[in-house]
């Protein structure tokens, strides 16, 4: 089995550089926010359908992709 090497360590500067980056290329794509906090999870108004949201609640703490899909709601838990 080959050892696994671990990725070079980078500057929370460049971290977070890259991730705000990659989320401005989501929003810009989908012409849409794409994070949102609330006390509860989003229904299908605050994903219209046929599109998709990060969404956190903030009772919870569960971070969550929603996608509305013909009107129904399915989400992934971000861990």
């Amino acid at each position: 089995m080959p050892n696994l090497v671990p990725p070079p360590p980078f500057g929370s500067e460049f971290e977070d550089t890259v991730w705000k980056q990659f989320f401005e290329i989501l929003r810009k794509q989908s012409n849409q926010p794409v994070f949102y906090a609330q006390a509860s999870d989003p229904g299908t108004t605050g994903v219209p359908n046929g599109t998709w949201s990060v969404w956190k609640n903030t009772t919870s703490g569960q971070v969550r992709v929603w996608v509305n899909d013909g009107g129904v709601m399915k989400s992934v838990q971000l861990v």
